[in-house]
């Protein structure tokens, strides 16, 4: 391999730290291989793999590097297979230290266990189990305080009304716990905070962290604002500048001079105060630009809010106010502390009982071996000289990811001038896990570039990951936006990225910019990810696909699995996303992060753990006998509680006596039930697990269900807890049920069982968080316009540099007012995450190796940014830093989404579907054409048997049908015109259901279910109303419909409508493959039609078709109906629906080229098809 100067030189240097500032894509990885490999195959000083300490982050990172070294020390024998040395090296790798830093602290105390006191076969527990003896030490440490009414804690406890309960103090105990357990030394943390609250002075409030940040915060926000005039200034003499505001401006902006020098409080306080503003001249230019007279207008206006913010929540008291309210916090603040302290203790003491440790302790544990305080200072120990001497060099990779305690932890280990440090502050992305970057930049601003320096400072700025346009991309933004106080570094040249990857020259269609989709801000909240459907759509179009550099060297069309959409958060919209890009037969994948616990195998199963344990819980019994273990229906269950009212319902089961059937159900059920309950007295909960899926066949169940496979590997992920929970201190069913339950209450869920590969040809659509280290030639960032940040809501706010503030309680009042420690330290908190938020686009926008493209809403004032630092610090998302920057760069190309487009690749989408299935339908099976036809073939015949047999698990209907039903109209249209988003005009629906059968459902709700039951319905199977009435419960039992629904939903009125003509002639189009049922369309069609005040133009509409079928000569179109009707009102139906039957049919005969020659209505109220 070819390296460049500045990667040679990182692998050369020898006998000095070095840093290694290692742009995106610029191939640290391989030049930190290279470097360990030179170093062992060294001819003169060879050295052994196990003399190096490797840190990485994660334990996947740490087998990845253990085989890339594996694999580049077997090439090296290839190359020499008589080299002892090398030999010897590849048998030594297994135990080197390549490993997370939890891991080597594990290496430290293994070697050392005898100086710290705990037992050498202690275990780390996992997290859930912690949580759990949090849990209970937490429980006990408050029913203690509440028995012993200490005074100080009375006092805390009064203002429990304004925190809500006792779970918000346990979170406020565990949130201060936890950041002392940051901090290499935890005892620090408390005394830092006791000193803050301990201030009685003006003079030592005025020295402390928090009134020196905000100082310092003021005056960077004033100079920056001083120069925003600059800029101002200088645009009113451009070209159709404003130039009547400049002598203004620059009158005004005298008002923020001389602000760098302020070193007081009480002086920034005054001088804040003392900023005027004046009117702008009104003089009228008409040779001025409109919109540059706005970028100053909306300036300033944003700047007086800001400092109108700033005052208040800043310097909004005097420093004599300030020690009032400290005096005020104080008292509940040294509680909580002492609390918290008290928690540490107890809970170190509960670990240690049950022989467990979880990470914290390592790190202390391997602390305590390795480092002594002395006052300020930080002495080696022996142990520490002595490992040292084992070790010839430790690497840190991440270093940008570092904390305190991990500095700490391997400076003990290393010598003057052996500490490799390899990293990109720009991607330090990890503050939630009290990341520091500030570790990265301090060696950056001290370590030199010369040779010879004793800490060596080297850049790798090539990147050979992504095409120019991406690389000029992400500079043109972030040279406009980061800077040292903003984003921890500066973005000089030494930062930016340059060109590294060769991509050949094509006549293709390839990226050549980056590209922005703006989505009008009054836009449904799905376009944008129709957007995404419709751009993956043409990307992989086989007529004019997006071209992609292969592995090979070669362009190739894109697939699916070269594309990822980056979201800051996949929690909501990535779930949308998911489905709407299936339904454009996109094949994708979400990396998600919940919905394990609200599958419903795994609900049925912890219900029936729930009743295992106390089955006197009515809810979780219910569930069980509704289900496959049960067997039992609504009726059943009404009738059990009609029999015994007074009772709790298990008593009731437990005395039900009526229909033999249901009795000997419900004694069947008894006795399994204390069967197994009696064997949870004495087996482990993975045992009962077992014999319980094994007696019920549960897992055959599950696969002949709809996703099976899914529904199967997610209860065997369950059965691996089971085995994880056995394995704990905590044992017994109740205990179990209680992991499960805090797992949810914590919200520390999980997604469902990912059973596709990573190799798989789908789009990946994560959060950008996952997608660090990760690459795509083709990705989305989506969600740009999302709100960055979010507000404190905690009693408590806690910076471990600044100080810890409360609200101001007067309990005695019952009044509570928000401090201003309580919102100058938020104010630092935001502004340090904004900071990272900044990071995060980074890394976002470095994911792409050749197509970048950005989605989001997009409102018109997001365009009128600058590169000044309080519009980056005001920011409200990450539009807001992009598009200014876009407006100027001509690498962007910026789309406004025209919503009609969309409707259009909608019609196209189902015209492609039906195309497809008529060639199918004319290709001869028996032949097999090629390996790809075959599975093709085999795939679809596979669907059209389950259709035939109605075993789908889920009905998937279009977007626009759930909406439908959401909003609980029988039919729904939506009308967009088609000239400009801002005319859009929703037509109401054509009517609403009227029935007085409904009972509990309102009228939409009855039709709803009557066509949900229509498009599953089996027509060849119903024969008869027994026939009808047991699909009926099939679709209950697999979640078609409700039980609710299903009792509303007359069979007999079925059966009717299979014998008319219009059921005979569906039932024997369902068995030729020409029955089409829940056909979504979009149309066009004249405005006067939808709408008496509608212009002449035409508007789009869009429906869905209950069905049609195709005959010899054309379609028949149908339509199910069940407004309620009286004998002889046939023509009230026809004339209700005739606008809708007719949009139905025009977009038929577009979509199909055949004419519909039939239009019929089936009134369920009537029980009779009328033509309409």
């Amino acid at each position: 391999m070819k390296w460049t100067n500045e990667q040679k030189t990182v692998i050369d240097l020898r006998g000095c730290n070095i840093l290694v500032s290692a742009a995106a894509g610029s191939g640290k990885t391989a030049v930190l291989i290279e470097r360990i490999v030179s170093q062992v195959t060294d001819p003169v000083n060879p050295v052994n793999i196990d003399e190096f300490v490797i840190v990485t982050f994660t334990r996947l990172a740490a087998a990845q590097m253990k085989e890339k070294l594996q694999a580049a020390l077997e090439k090296k024998l290839e190359e020499d297979p008589e080299n002892v040395h090398l030999q010897r090296q590849v048998m030594l790798l297994p135990v080197t230290q390549i490993s997370t830093i939890h891991s080597f602290c594990g290496y430290i105390i293994q070697n050392y266990f005898h100086q710290t006191g705990v037992d050498p076969s202690y275990r780390v527990a996992n997290d859930n189990e912690l949580n759990m003896i949090k849990s209970d030490v937490l429980a006990e440490l408050l029913e203690e305080e509440y028995t012993n009414l200490d005074e100080s804690f009375v006092d805390m406890a009064k203002m429990a009304r304004f925190i809500k309960s006792d779970t918000e103090m346990e979170k406020i105990i565990l949130k201060l716990y936890n950041d002392a357990m940051s901090e290499p030394f935890p005892q620090d943390f408390f005394e830092r905070m006791r000193r803050f609250l301990a201030c009685q002075s003006e003079e030592e409030l005025e020295q402390t962290a928090f009134v020196q940040k905000n100082l310092q915060y003021a005056k960077n926000m004033m100079i920056g604002i001083y120069d925003q005039y600059e800029l101002w200034i200088r645009l009113c003499y451009t070209q159709e500048g404003p130039e009547e505001y400049a002598a203004f401006l620059e009158k005004e902006r005298v008002e923020f001079e001389n602000f760098e020098g302020i070193s007081s409080y009480e002086t920034m306080r005054r001088r804040l105060g003392a900023v005027t503003f004046g009117r702008l001249p009104s003089k009228r230019n008409s040779e001025a630009d409109p919109d540059k007279k706005e970028i100053i207008k909306k300036g300033r206006t944003d700047i007086k809010n800001l400092l109108k913010k700033m005052q208040a929540d800043l310097f909004g008291e005097s420093l004599p106010e300030l020690l009032v309210t400290m005096e005020q916090m104080r008292g509940k603040l040294l509680t909580f502390l002492s609390l918290a302290e008290k928690f540490r203790e107890r809970y170190q003491l509960a670990k240690r009982e049950k022989n467990i440790a979880d990470f914290n302790d390592l790190e202390q544990m391997a602390l305590e071996i390795l480092v002594k305080k002395d006052g300020d200072n930080f002495v080696r120990t022996q142990a520490a000289e002595e490992l040292s001497e084992q070790f010839h060099e430790i690497m840190i990779d991440e270093y940008q990811d570092s904390n305190l305690v991990q500095e700490l932890l391997l400076g003990g280990v290393a010598k003057e001038n052996n500490r490799f440090m390899v990293g990109d502050i720009k991607q330090s992305i990890y503050r939630f896990r009290n990341a520091r970057p500030d570790l990265f930049l301090e060696k950056m601003n001290t370590f030199e570039t010369t040779d010879g320096a004793k800490n060596r400072l080297v850049f790798l700025t090539k990147n050979f990951r992504s095409r120019d346009v991406v690389l000029e991309a992400t500079n043109d933004v972030f040279t406009d936006i980061m800077q040292e106080d903003f984003g921890g570094i500066a973005y000089d040249k030494e930062a930016m990225l340059y060109l590294g990857a060769d991509f050949p020259e094509t006549a293709k269609r390839h990226a050549d910019n980056v590209t922005i989709f703006g989505i009008s801000d009054k836009s449904d909240k799905e376009t944008e990810a129709q957007v995404i459907a419709k751009t993956i759509c043409e990307y992989v179009d086989p007529e004019d696909p997006m071209y992609v550099l292969g592995e090979d060297g070669e362009y190739r069309p894109a697939q699916y699995g070269d594309m990822a959409v980056l979201m800051r958060s996949t929690k909501n919209e990535g779930q949308q996303l998911l489905e709407i890009l299936n339904a454009h037969g996109i094949p994708a994948h979400l990396e998600a992060k919940s919905g394990f616990f609200d599958t419903r195998e795994i609900r049925m199963i912890v219900s029936l753990l729930t009743i295992l344990d106390n089955p006197r819980q009515d809810i979780a019994l219910a569930a069980v006998l509704r289900g496959p273990i049960g067997k039992m229906s609504d009726d059943d269950l009404a009738k059990i509680r009609g029999n015994s009212e007074e009772l709790q319902f298990y008593d009731a089961l437990c005395n039900y006596s009526g229909e033999e059937e249901l009795e000997q159900k419900a004694e069947d059920f008894l006795e399994k039930l204390e069967r197994w309950r009696e064997k949870t007295t004495y087996t482990p909960v993975l045992g009962i697990l077992e014999e319980i899926l094994e007696e019920t066949k549960l897992m055959y169940f599950l696969e002949t269900m709809g996703n099976g496979l899914q529904r199967k590997a997610n209860v065997e992920l369950l059965l691996e807890m089971a085995r994880e929970f056995d394995q704990g201190s905590y044992q017994g069913l109740y205990q179990f049920v209680r992991y499960i339950r805090g797992m949810k209450e914590r919200e520390e869920d999980f997604g469902e069982v990912n059973l596709s590969g990573d190799k798989e040809n789908v789009v990946q659509i994560m959060t950008i968080h996952k997608s660090k280290g990760l690459e795509f030639p083709i990705c989305f960032v989506a969600g740009m316009h999302k709100k960055l940040g979010k507000a404190e809501r905690d009693f408590v706010v806690v910076n471990g540099d600044a100080g810890i503030a409360s609200d101001v309680i007067d309990s005695e009042k019952g009044t509570k007012k928000r401090s201003i420690f309580y919102k100058a330290l938020s104010h630092i908190n935001a502004n340090e995450d904004l900071a990272e938020e900044l990071r995060i686009l980074y890394v976002a926008m470095t994911r792409a190796k050749e197509k970048l493209i950005f989605t989001g809403r997009v409102d018109d004032t997001m365009w009128l940014g600058n590169s000044g630092f309080y519009s980056k610090v005001t920011a409200g998302s990450y539009f807001d830093w992009v598009l200014p920057v876009a407006a100027r760069s001509p690498i962007f190309e910026y789309v406004e989404v025209n919503d009609e487009e969309l409707q259009n690749l909608e019609m196209a989408r189902q015209i492609d579907q039906m195309l497809d299935e008529k060639m199918l339908n004319n290709f001869d099976t028996s032949v097999v054409y090629d390996k790809e036809t075959e599975e093709t073939l085999h795939f679809m015949d596979e669907y059209h048997r389950q259709v035939e047999e109605e075993i789908p698990t889920k009905v998937s209907v279009s977007d626009l049908k759930k909406k439908s039903m959401e909003e609980g109209e029988e039919e729904n249209f939506t009308v967009l015109y088609s000239d400009a988003l801002e005319n859009q005009s929703p037509v109401p629906a054509f009517a609403k259901t009227e029935t007085d059968e409904i009972g509990a459902l309102a009228g939409a709700g009855y039709g709803t279910a009557w066509h949900q039951v229509m498009a599953s319905l089996c027509f060849a199977k119903a024969v008869d109303e027994k026939e009808v009435e047991k699909q009926l419960e099939d679709m209950v039992q697999s979640g078609r419909i409700h039980a609710q629904e299903k009792e509303f939903i007359r069979p007999w009125k079925i059966v009717k409508f299979l014998h008319s003509n219009l059921g005979r002639a569906m039932t024997e189009a369902e068995k030729n493959g020409t029955l089409y049922r829940e056909q979504p369309f979009v149309t066009s069609v004249p405005a006067q039609e939808v709408q008496e005040t509608s212009s002449d133009e035409r508007v789009l509409v869009q429906g869905i078709i209950d069905g049609f079928y195709e005959t010899k000569t054309g379609i028949v179109l149908m339509d199910y109906k069940t407004d309620h009707l009286e004998k002889g009102q046939e023509e009230v139906l026809v004339k209700r629906y005739h606008a809708q039957m007719e949009a139905y049919a025009e977009a038929l005969e577009k979509i199909t080229g055949k004419p519909v020659e039939k239009k019929v209505l089936y009134s369920f109220s009537l029980n009779k098809e009328i033509e309409a």
